[in-house]
């Protein structure tokens, strides 16, 4: 979903990864990666996505709260769960608190 994005300018949709209109649709949760992920393992580029922005995680349970949203898969799903763990045990984002 994050990938997504409106050109004013064209008024048109751009999609960079090639997945995202179609997930928006089905409404699944991807990691907003490119067509081919980065060359790597997934969950490692799972990773370097996780830790490339602030609020992945709040837009990411965001998304999950609203009805019919869900992960693409249950390996996407795990290591998400994983990363809300890893930040409520280590209480890098307290206000992670209500989520949980």
């Amino acid at each position: 979903v994050s990938m997504l994005l409106w050109s004013v300018r064209h008024d048109m949709l751009v999609d960079p990864s090639g997945a995202g209109r179609g997930d928006a649709e089905k409404k699944m949760l991807r990691p907003a990666l490119p067509a081919g992920g980065l060359g790597m393992p997934r969950t490692d580029a799972w990773r370097d996505w996780y830790r490339g922005g602030t609020r992945r995680l709040f837009r990411y349970l965001r998304m999950r709260m609203r009805e019919g949203w869900r992960p693409f898969d249950e390996c996407f799903q795990a290591f998400m769960v994983s990363m809300l763990a890893q930040n409520v045990w280590h209480a890098r984002t307290p206000e992670l608190t209500h989520f949980v």
